[in-house]
């Protein structure tokens, strides 16, 4: 299994330090793509299992 995570809107690697992940089908995004996604809704929901309120922001220190 590879330890390299992609983004599951846009396809592409996720690189940065921050991104989202759904707390429940464990799939990860990037913050900016997640927010697209959100658009004009006041509230989340995951793009692959569709949960509402289970998508979580996460930021991962490199120097630790």
């Amino acid at each position: 299994m590879s330890n390299i995570e992609t983004c599951l809107i846009c396809d592409e690697t996720i690189e940065t330090e921050e991104w989202c992940k759904c707390i429940r089908c464990n799939v990860r995004l990037h913050n900016d793509c997640e927010q697209t996604y959100r658009g004009e809704k006041l509230y989340c929901e995951c793009p692959h299992c569709h949960k509402i309120g289970s998508i979580g922001s996460y930021y991962v220190n490199p120097t630790r």
